[in-house]
């Protein structure tokens, strides 16, 4: 197996502990999430790192990453320094590691400095917190300003630091499906019906960000709820799919792969 590994000049020093931390990533490590993808961190004198490792894909897809694109964890580091040169928040990124056979891509790990957070949930009750929710819309609106397209966007990969004087600082994560292009009135709408918010909360935030963008509001408002009732459709459709195929295909598939 062929291991590829960038590691940041500022952390070239770390090389022996970065190729261990992934020789052992299996046993080693707390785990902080274990389901699309595992994550967990790793410590190392004054360092503390988060490693994600990206979850297993089909044979088809690893052979696209092996020869035609991107794995996932090379562009989360790469993405995550054109966002530090835009000076947009996010964890410094380390090192990424793509390790492959002759034919396909294995296994991929993107590493990062640990940040001290809250995810953008914990202010999201059931009361809406107006401030914060206005702090959101002005960030994603300098974020889409700056042609930043997150493609995943929700509230757990929107990182919070609050200096409880009222002033929030924000930093994405999970930053290997962002897209730079112009942002389109029709981009960013669709953009932002990303995130699925109470209707009073995504009215508080939407209402913020059109005023930064000096849009009509009531105007841009009606846009941004249309479409997000038509996304919303659709991605009901897209689950119900999904379950005919996990119980229906799937098992077929593996039948007929077992005969």
């Amino acid at each position: 197996m062929k291991r590829k590994m960038k590691i940041h000049l500022d952390y070239l020093h770390l090389n022996g502990f970065i190729t261990d931390t992934i020789d052992n990533f299996t046993t080693q490590g707390d785990i902080i999430q274990n389901h699309r993808n595992e994550i967990k961190i790793f410590e190392y004198g004054k360092y503390k790192f988060v490693v994600k490792s990206f979850k297993k894909i089909t044979i088809a897809n690893r052979i696209i990453y092996k020869f035609f694109r991107k794995s996932k964890a090379r562009r989360s580091y790469e993405n995550a320094l054109k966002l530090l040169e835009l000076k947009i928040g996010t964890p410094f990124p380390v090192a990424y590691i793509d390790e492959s056979s002759v034919l396909y891509l294995k296994n991929s790990y993107f590493i990062s400095c640990f940040l001290e957070h809250e995810t953008a949930d914990k202010y999201l009750t059931d009361s809406p917190d107006v401030p914060f929710l206005e702090a959101m819309g002005a960030f994603l609106f300098r974020l889409h300003k700056k042609e930043v397209f997150h493609y995943d966007l929700h509230t757990s990969n929107i990182l919070t630091i609050d200096d409880h004087k009222g002033n929030f600082d924000f930093s994405l994560v999970d930053i290997n499906r962002l897209k730079f292009e112009k942002p389109t009135k029709k981009r960013r709408i669709k953009n932002l019906n990303r995130l699925f918010l109470p209707f009073d909360q995504y009215s508080i935030l939407i209402s913020k960000y059109a005023e930064m963008a000096e849009f009509d509001v009531f105007s841009f408002a009606h846009k941004q709820l249309y479409q997000r009732k038509k996304h919303q459709v659709f991605i009901q459709i897209k689950s119900l799919f999904k379950d005919l195929y996990k119980k229906n295909v799937a098992p077929a598939i593996s039948r007929n792969t077992q005969k």
